[in-house]
């Protein structure tokens, strides 16, 4: 099948999200490195206006800190072989399970019901990445729903009709599992920025390329085993550090 037709029916996927869609018919590698660099030029067709249009050059990213503390191989390390591994697990492993996919959706909910009454946990967001522990502290405040959500699970593991009618609901919905996993995806990367006054409207639009990569990677973890979804994070992160060494050895030689 030539890349057109392998995009087209990528687009077709997206459409309309299903579960264990074509198992039987896993995408081979070169077929998965075709497709992912024809999503590749969309990123970069829709990113470049975008990031004019909201100053992304001058916004200061994490990975610049990063690159200040770190040596270049250990850059490397950290953004091209364990943030893919490590992210792919987190947020796509549980896309060909149906129990993850519930645990999924319990953490889902739990974070935001967090997010909604953080507020009266008295929380400061940007403390608490600096110090873990003010986090500790205010869940404790939390537990009992922490542990209605828990036990929910636990129920449905336990009760054989429950986790029936559940699985039906997550194969009949699982678009919705398969579109929420990228947006949270992609809104997680917004880290990445230190937005200072950069209006809220904005945010979507710094995040739309994580967003176009994640609904590909969840194609490829639907379709295929995690090492094919692991091997194109790696591939996708690898090229701007390529760019980045290129650049610092250019600089080193003049």
């Amino acid at each position: 099948m030539g890349v057109i037709s392998l995009f087209k029916e990528y687009l077709r996927y997206l459409k309309s999200p299903t579960y264990a869609y074509k198992r039987d018919q896993p995408l081979d590698l070169v077929d998965v490195t075709k497709l992912y660099f024809m999503v590749f030029a969309l990123e970069l067709l829709m990113f470049i206006p975008m990031s004019s249009l909201v100053g992304v050059e001058n916004l200061p990213h994490a990975m610049e800190t990063v690159m200040e503390q770190y040596s270049g191989w250990q850059v490397f390390m950290l953004a091209v072989i364990i943030a893919p591994i490590l992210e792919e697990f987190m947020f796509r492993f549980h896309l060909r399970y149906k129990p993850l996919i519930f645990l999924f959706l319990i953490i889902c909910l739990t974070g935001f019901n967090y997010l909604v009454v953080g507020d009266t946990l008295d929380i400061d967001a940007h403390a608490a990445m600096h110090d873990p522990w003010i986090v500790l502290d205010s869940v404790t405040r939390y537990l009992p729903y922490v542990g209605i959500m828990g036990l929910l699970y636990l129920l449905y593991l336990g009760i054989a009709q429950l986790r029936k009618l559940i699985d039906r609901m997550i194969v009949s919905e699982f678009a919705f599992v398969f579109y929420l996993t990228a947006v949270i995806f992609a809104l997680v990367h917004i880290f990445n920025f230190e937005l200072g006054t950069t209006p809220w409207y904005f945010i979507p639009l710094l995040v739309m390329p994580q967003f176009v990569l994640a609904l590909f990677l969840g194609y490829v973890r639907v379709r295929n085993n995690i090492l094919y979804s692991i091997y194109v994070h790696m591939l996708n992160n690898s090229i701007p550090m390529l760019l980045f060494f290129l650049a610092s050895l250019s600089g080193d030689l003049q």
